[in-house]
């Protein structure tokens, strides 16, 4: 899966956004003969950090396959491109500021644009250790 993946602190603003952009590459599964196809994403999330140890904001995220499926079963299916679209809130949340620092996440993404894939809402919790 290579990747790229880049943060921009404005910290006068109190301001943060990411961006990470990849691809993932699949290999053939040889019990059922059937390769994905190459897929595309970029997720960029934006947000304010508030004083202390709060910060609030949004995630967006686009995922498109950008080669066919292949496969007796995909010949099929015309190739099974798929494509999606997301976007929602995120909360955030320094648990513990000291190392290990502890940082609490909800993220609540709701997709659209859906085409061969499905479609729903992801809701996620996180935890992040930060080690250094």
């Amino acid at each position: 899966m290579p990747n790229f993946a880049y943060t921009y602190l404005w910290k006068k603003h109190g301001l943060e956004f990411d961006n990470f952009v990849g691809f993932d590459i699949y290999g053939k599964d040889e019990t059922t003969n059937y390769t994905s196809g190459t897929m595309f994403h970029w997720d960029g999330m934006v947000l304010k950090h508030l004083p202390e140890r709060f910060a609030f904001g949004a995630i967006g995220s686009n995922l498109t396959q950008i080669t066919k499926d292949r496969g007796p079963l995909a010949d099929l299916l015309h190739g099974f491109e798929g494509r999606a679209s997301g976007v929602g809130p995120l909360l955030l949340y320094v648990a513990k500021v000291e190392k290990p620092g502890v940082i609490l996440q909800l993220r609540w993404v709701n997709e659209f644009l859906v085409t061969n894939l499905m479609k729903g809402n992801m809701f996620e919790a996180g935890i992040t250790l930060k080690m250094k």
